[in-house]
């Protein structure tokens, strides 16, 4: 079955509005909105959304493109309904001697082995908890927009293989790297 073909489940206390060029989902964790492109039509019945594509006599390219739309649109109201329902989250972890990071208000500031700390302002949407100061955790709705944080803050400090130091994702595996060895 290709992902076009998938029908979608609208989970319990989901609202789904389907508008002209537009679909509205609303849930207990917010609102999110996507826009249906004109070769797109989104089908509501009952607790199912589905994917079609809008029949035309066009060449095999754009049919292909339109085939690849459809199943891009579904795995975004897909990521839509579990976000408005349960939310998306990723963690972080920071590791170096005195590297940490500290929330303040609507902001986060990372001690990263600079010679000043650096500053990065929170999204109004998103929620970022740090339990200790080595971690980092965002949650939030719409799924691109916590891993667009998330990838803000990895680029503060990106890892270090050979020291195993540096901004990393919590169920990240990284391997170190040997260094270099003398020939005797």
């Amino acid at each position: 079955m290709s992902i076009i073909n998938r029908p979608l489940i609208i989970p319990e206390n989901v609202q789904v509005i389907i508008k002209e060029q537009a679909i509205e989902i609303i849930g207990s964790r917010g609102k999110l909105m996507h826009k249906i492109p004109p070769q797109i039509k989104i089908i509501k019945e009952e607790d199912k959304i589905f994917t079609k594509i809008v029949e035309s006599a066009e060449r095999t390219s754009v049919v292909r493109k339109n085939r690849a739309l459809a199943g891009t649109l579904n795995s975004l109201i897909y990521n839509a309904l579990k976000g408005v329902k349960n939310g998306h989250s990723k963690s972080m972890i920071i590791k170096g001697v005195g590297y940490k990071v500290l929330p303040k208000d609507k902001e986060l500031e990372f001690t990263l082995g600079f010679s000043h700390s650096v500053k990065l302002a929170i999204p109004n949407n998103l929620e970022v908890t740090c339990p200790d100061n080595s971690q980092v955790i965002i949650q939030g709705a719409n799924k691109e927009e916590v891993g667009q944080f998330a990838a803000q803050i990895r680029k503060l400090r990106k890892h270090r293989p050979y020291k195993l130091k540096g901004i990393y994702h919590k169920d990240e595996k990284i391997k170190l790297k040997a260094g270099k060895t003398l020939n005797k």
